[in-house]
């Protein structure tokens, strides 16, 4: 027999009802996560709502995936932008498929952007083609060309390349900061810099509140 047997049936009638009870009781961070939410849509400006963003993803941590991908979606530029940016920094590849959708619909350069390098950062492999096309524009090529760099598969390594040589020929297409980036992304103090970052942020999830190191 087990524990539960032996008890009186007067006992484990008791336990039985506790744990129904507890089993009714509220999830406290589903709670925390809706309040945070809550604070978000009913700011009155971008900044409040950024400020309320910025606080959700410090308290909740890792459980603000949620809150991060809604936040994607939000009306306001700059809330979308941080929420990007913070998914990257999360580093849950599953916000890869809701950065991409998110991406073929943005108009905001900005907030274009801050998703090119969630989806490096998240070493997001189905992202190469759309930032192999980022790298055409101007205004987000460092982006891409990281973005990239970060995820460093065949195709991405092999594109990097062929866009150095572009860009270094006389014509329309010549950029020399390209060029410059591209030469960086490939050498090992770029290496070095992505392995220190990671080794950042795998301290910072392990000893959330541990005072960061000064850079």
């Amino acid at each position: 027999l087990n524990l539960m047997q032996r008890l009186p049936l007067s006992m484990r009638t008791q336990l039985k009802q506790l744990v129904d009870r507890l089993k009714r009781l509220p999830d406290r961070n589903e709670d925390r996560i809706a309040f945070h939410r809550r604070a978000i849509e009913h700011a009155n400006d971008e900044k409040t709502a950024v400020d309320a963003l910025l606080r959700a993803v410090e308290e909740l941590d890792c459980d603000a995936l949620a809150i991060l991908v809604t936040a994607l979606q939000d009306s306001r530029p700059r809330v979308r932008e941080i929420a990007a940016l913070h998914l990257g920094r999360l580093g849950d590849p599953v916000a890869a498929p809701t950065l991409m959708k998110q991406l073929h619909r943005e108009s905001v350069v900005a907030v274009q952007a801050a998703i090119l390098n969630a989806l490096g950062q998240l070493g997001a492999t189905s992202a190469v083609e759309a930032l192999i096309a980022a790298v055409q524009r101007v205004e987000l090529r460092r982006a891409a060309i990281l973005a990239l760099a970060r995820i460093g598969t065949a195709d991405a390594i092999e594109s990097l390349k062929n866009f150095r040589q572009e860009f270094a020929l006389p014509g329309d297409s010549r950029d020399l900061g390209g060029v410059k980036l591209i030469d960086f992304v490939f050498s090992p103090r770029f290496k070095e810099q992505e392995a220190s970052l990671k080794r950042l942020r795998k301290r910072a999830r392990i000893f959330p509140d541990a005072p960061r190191p000064q850079r």
